[in-house]
């Protein structure tokens, strides 16, 4: 999974909706987010407009932390639980690891998606 895919994982749970002008003009590229407003979600390179940034700031990642530590735990049978997961971001928060916080989140949605269905 790549950076682009990771991200609107990301922008998914944090309730990314289509962009009405981006479906009137056929581009389809644009969502909007709660915090950040119409957003560019097919790229990640600079002068392609506003893009997502959650693999690489902060102030894009912690409302998702924050999100995330509101949720209630649940547990798959035979399985680690949410907190385990929110333990373990919370550490990589606290030791300033963007990267590995931001995978541990990838990890936890892929986890934590298919039970809320």
């Amino acid at each position: 999974m790549n950076i682009i895919e990771s991200n609107m994982i990301i922008a998914n749970f944090m309730g990314a909706k289509s962009h009405k002008e981006a479906l009137l003009s056929m581009h389809g590229y644009e969502i909007w987010l709660p915090i950040h407003g119409i957003v560019n979600h097919t790229t990640i390179e600079l002068g392609k407009g506003k893009t997502i940034h959650y693999h690489d700031k902060w102030d894009w990642l912690m409302p998702v932390v924050d999100k995330i530590n509101k949720l209630p735990n649940l547990k798959k049978q035979g399985d680690t639980t949410l907190d385990s997961f929110k333990r373990d971001i919370r550490t990589y928060v606290g030791l300033v690891d963007i990267q590995n916080a931001y995978n541990h989140i990838i990890q936890l949605l892929n986890w934590y998606n298919p039970l809320k269905k």
